[in-house]
């Protein structure tokens, strides 16, 4: 069984619907569409009934009721915008994308989103202000506030998504509560820079000592015990 209907009205055409059939509804303009039905192994033995209509403005509102006796009944509400946007109307946007970055994200689940994050930052309008922030332990924001989405920024942006990882945050900027509690060189490795004496570099590794990644010791305070986790957590 296929239906196709043709319709073109000399007003803007706004709701189109079919309280009967699941139709394909292409619109060509602002007051022509193809609405078309196709179904196999059926029995045509209900009516087609399709509704539409044409309304002047930005806006079409149509209200459906449906009296049930004994109940309070039914009502649908169809809501739908012109066509053609009038892009002068386009209001600013302040827009912050977040993006889990930890390590249950690795993989194309990280790539997909971070595909999704260049998309949205891409598409931003000129008026519009953004931020990206990425978390895992703790959120990181790229630039602390709503800016302006000029092409600086969103370059900026767009570079700052690509080097986004399954971790905690990039080695160079890690930290942990207690570096002497958790963190001690592999052999070999170079010693640790004295200007940052709370980074952990990329050659450091967790250890554990005296303690329990889920029970501290008495004489481990819980602050360690959780930057040690954080840590052993961004660099598996």
């Amino acid at each position: 069984m296929r239906v196709k209907l043709d319709l073109e009205t000399t007003r803007p055409l706004k709701s189109v619907y079919s309280p009967s059939h699941r139709v394909e509804l292409t619109r060509h303009g602002d007051r022509r569409a193809t609405v078309a039905f196709e179904a196999g192994d059926v029995k045509p033995d209900t009516d087609f009934q399709l509704l539409f209509a044409a309304e002047p403005g930005h806006l079409g509102l149509n209200l459906l009721t449906w009296p049930a006796t004994g109940e309070d009944g039914y009502f649908l509400l169809l809501a739908s915008p012109g066509f053609e946007a009038d892009t002068r109307r386009v209001l600013p946007k302040d827009v912050v994308l977040v993006l889990d970055t930890s390590g249950s994200m690795a993989g194309p689940k990280l790539e997909q989103a971070k595909n999704a994050l260049r998309f949205c930052v891409e598409n931003l309008n000129d008026q519009d202000r953004f931020d990206v922030v990425r978390f895992s332990t703790e959120p990181e924001a790229l630039f602390s506030r709503v800016v302006e989405a000029s092409r600086t920024n969103r370059d900026r942006a767009l570079e700052f998504i690509r080097e986004l990882s399954p971790s905690a945050a990039p080695p160079s900027t890690r930290r942990c509560s207690a570096p002497s509690a958790c963190c001690r060189p592999t052999p070999n490795a170079p010693a640790r820079s004295s200007s940052s004496p709370t980074a952990c570099p990329r050659w450091a590794r967790p250890t554990w000592t005296g303690l329990s990644p889920t029970r501290p010791g008495p004489r481990v305070p819980a602050r360690i015990k959780r930057g040690c986790s954080a840590l052993a957590s961004a660099m598996t």
